[in-house]
């Protein structure tokens, strides 16, 4: 399945030419996560290894941020975010979070749900002194 899903995303007739494709397109890899993720939701053997894989990387960072902070005992919240996870594939959440609380027991994980520049522009409003009332519109403006 992961073999042709890609080259079938792109309009391409294989592999060899979905390199060329990706390396010469802006979204490159990024657009095929969303393959990849439903590949393995499908029972896909190597996108769930791939999915795995994340799962590991993504719960080592989180981990190894924790204990270098003393954090592993105590109630910490861990807010997951970005694309790949948004996308809340079962696989990977469930692999992260159960990694997570093995580890901490006590974390508190979640999924934030707006996109990254959220942050950004709540901490320039803190930054520029902005009133509450502008705080308030940007996280309405995100709220569903």
């Amino acid at each position: 399945m992961v073999p042709s899903a890609g080259p079938r995303h792109h309009r391409v007739p294989g592999p060899v030419r979905l390199q060329l494709v990706v390396r010469a397109r802006a979204e490159g890899l990024t657009g095929l996560a969303p393959l990849l993720l439903r590949a393995a939701e499908a029972g896909d053997g190597v996108a769930q290894t791939v999915v795995s894989r994340l799962t590991d990387q993504i719960s080592v960072m989180a981990i190894t941020a924790m204990r270098r902070l003393g954090l592993t005992g105590l109630a910490t919240p861990v807010v997951l975010g970005g694309g790949v996870i948004t996308a809340r594939n079962p696989q990977l959440l469930s692999g992260v979070t159960g990694q997570l609380t093995e580890a901490a027991p006590l974390a508190q994980v979640r999924v934030i749900d707006v996109p990254p520049v959220v942050g950004a522009a709540l901490l320039g409003l803190d930054h520029v002194h902005a009133p509450a009332a502008a705080e308030s519109r940007l996280r309405a403006a995100y709220e569903g």
